[in-house]
């Protein structure tokens, strides 16, 4: 993050309050650790790649059930970590 930048917490609390490019920000700072996530769990890259898009997915219709923004980070993997657990 680079000063200057909305912090993961921020970002988060926006994104909750309906901020769509705030989510969008949040997603696209978190991707390599979710990808990291996915291709732990899945061991194939098209899958991991398939995984988070779905979780991206989940994450923008279950935004309201972020209930802690500091945590956002955290509520993303276990996203991840779901989706992978339902493909596997």
């Amino acid at each position: 993050m680079n000063a200057g930048e909305p912090s993961d917490a921020e970002l988060g609390g926006l994104a909750r309050a309906g901020s769509l490019e705030a989510l969008a920000a949040l997603l696209e700072r978190s991707r390599p650790m979710l990808y990291a996530t996915a291709l732990g769990l899945l061991g194939s890259r098209p899958e991991a790649e398939d995984a988070v898009q779905d979780a991206c997915l989940v994450a923008l219709l279950r935004l309201d059930e972020l209930r802690d923004p500091p945590a956002v980070r955290a509520w993303l993997r276990t996203l991840v970590r779901n989706v992978c657990l339902m493909r596997l």
